[in-house]
């Protein structure tokens, strides 16, 4: 990946990232089809932390308060929207000219019809997917914030390719008159398993519980 300068937007220096050489190729490949779209050559290589401009601020004041709530909704509302296929919400939830990055797999969307139309395009190659998100860290600094947020996914692409994932979500956030949104949200992997799921999308139940089914499945063999 080209590591030239990065990407700036709204004023503020973008999320850096540290090149990781040891990174398998495969994983761009597993996760996302073959024919996604080139980032472009000024994007930012992968972050290896993020060093926040401010020290921490004790939540005393209502205001504060208010402000991480709103946050953490914020990024709910992300992993709401990509699960139940919600694009245009999806959409909603970044600033007109916002960046959404998984710099190992060299994807990168920019404002949001880009962001819109690129999830949508890699959501439908997935046969499932699930992602489920852990509070991380939120920095507040006036008008605008940065934070991180673990995440947990798991699924199978249509082409049978099995994906187990653990990473981290590292953040900028902007207030506007629409509430606070996303002006940066990079994807950093952080643990790739590729071994094939057994499991199925498909969940039926046997209301009689597994205890009945066991049952008469010996009264069966008499």
């Amino acid at each position: 990946m080209n590591a030239a300068a990065p990407i700036r937007h709204c004023g503020v220096s973008p999320i850096t990232f540290a090149a990781r050489p040891d990174a398998p190729d495969s994983f761009v490949d597993v996760l996302y089809p073959p024919t996604r779209p080139a980032a472009p050559s000024g994007s930012s290589p992968m972050p290896s932390s993020i060093t926040f401009a401010e020290e921490r601020k004790p939540m005393r004041d209502l205001q504060t308060i208010a402000d991480r709530v709103e946050i953490e909704a914020l990024r709910g509302e992300h992993v709401d929207a990509a699960m139940i296929g919600d694009y245009d919400r999806f959409a909603s939830l970044f600033t007109r000219d916002a960046v959404w990055r998984i710099p190992p797999a060299n994807v990168e969307f920019s404002g949001r019809k880009e962001i819109r139309a690129g999830i949508e395009r890699l959501q439908g190659a997935w046969e499932f997917w699930v992602q489920t998100v852990h509070p991380g860290t939120i920095q507040l600094d006036g008008d605008t914030a940065t934070g991180r947020e673990s995440i947990f996914e798991i699924g199978r692409q249509r082409d049978g390719r099995s994906v187990v994932m653990y990473g981290l979500f590292h953040d900028r956030y902007q207030r506007t008159p629409d509430g606070w949104k996303f002006t940066e949200r990079v994807l950093e992997p952080r643990y790739l398993d590729t071994t094939a799921l057994t499991g199925s999308p498909h969940v039926t139940w046997d209301p009689a519980g597994p205890e009945a089914a066991n049952a008469s499945s010996t009264e069966e063999t008499r």
